[in-house]
C-alpha cells in the first residue's frame, strides 16, 4: 500500500489522519474467481476485527475526553474522578466480560447530561470488547485454515488454465496473499492482550471504587 504524501501532520491522538494502528489484510486478486473468493472469505473476520479494534480505541478515548481527561489518563483515575461528581457511582464486571457503569444522581442539568453520555460511552467499550474477542478467534481460525491449504492453493492456480504469461503472476499473488495471512495469529495475540489488560484495568477500578465506599 503506497503513501501519497510525506506530510507528518497528526491528529490529537498522535496518529496521522486515516492511519490505523493495524491495517487490514492487503489481499490482491489472482484473477481466479474461486480462489479470490476463498481469500476474501478468509480475510473478512480479521478485517472486521481491525475496524472494531479501532472503534474500541475511539470509544475509550471518547469516554476519557467526555469526563475531562486525556487518552493517556488511566481508566482508574478517570472513574475515581467521576465519583466526585457522582457519589453513587458504581462499576461492575460480569461474565462475558461485560462492564456495567451506573452513576446515580448528580446535581445540575450539565451533570445529568454527562452521566448519560458517559454511561453510553462505557457501554460501547463493553460491547466492543466482547465483539473483538469473538472476531479475533474466528479470524485466527480462518487464517490458520487458509495457511494449511497453501499447497492446495498452489495447485488451484496451476490447474486454472491460465496462460503462460498470467500463471507466474497468479502464483506470485497467491503466495503473497498467504504471507499476509501469516500476520494474523501474532496480531491476534496483541489484540487479545489489549483486551486482557482492559478487563484487568476495569476490575482494578471496580475494586478501588469499593474501597472508597
Amino acid at each position: 500500500m503506497g503513501c501519497g504524501s510525506s506530510s507528518s501532520t497528526k491528529t490529537d491522538s498522535g496518529k496521522k489522519p486515516g492511519k490505523k494502528d493495524v491495517e487490514q489484510l492487503n489481499i490482491k486478486e489472482t484473477g481466479i474467481e474461486d480462489l479470490d473468493k476463498m481469500f476474501d472469505d478468509a480475510s473478512a473476520p480479521f478485517n472486521k476485527a481491525v475496524d472494531v479494534k479501532e472503534a474500541f480505541d475511539n470509544a475509550v478515548e471518547k469516554f476519557k475526553e467526555l469526563t475531562g481527561h486525556t487518552k493517556d489518563d488511566s481508566m482508574k483515575d478517570v472513574v475515581l474522578d467521576m465519583k466526585k461528581k457522582f457519589p453513587q457511582l458504581k462499576l461492575e464486571v460480569v461474565d462475558g466480560p461485560k462492564f456495567v457503569l451506573t452513576t446515580g444522581d448528580g446535581e445540575g442539568e450539565d451533570v445529568a447530561e454527562l452521566a448519560v453520555k458517559a454511561v453510553e460511552a462505557f457501554q460501547a467499550i463493553s460491547d466492543l470488547v466482547s465483539e473483538i474477542i469473538e472476531l479475533m478467534k474466528t479470524a485466527v481460525e480462518s487464517a490458520m485454515g487458509l495457511i494449511e491449504k497453501s499447497q492446495q492453493i498452489t495447485d488451484m492456480v496451476k490447474n486454472a488454465g491460465l496462460s503462460p504469461i498470467k500463471l507466474p503472476r497468479a502464483l506470485k499473488i497467491a503466495a503473497y496473499n498467504i504471507t499476509e495471512f501469516k500476520k494474523v495469529p501474532e496480531i491476534g495475540k496483541a489484540f487479545k492482550q489489549t483486551i486482557v489488560n482492559t478487563v484487568e484495568e476495569v476490575k482494578n477500578t471496580a475494586e478501588a471504587l469499593k474501597e472508597e465506599q
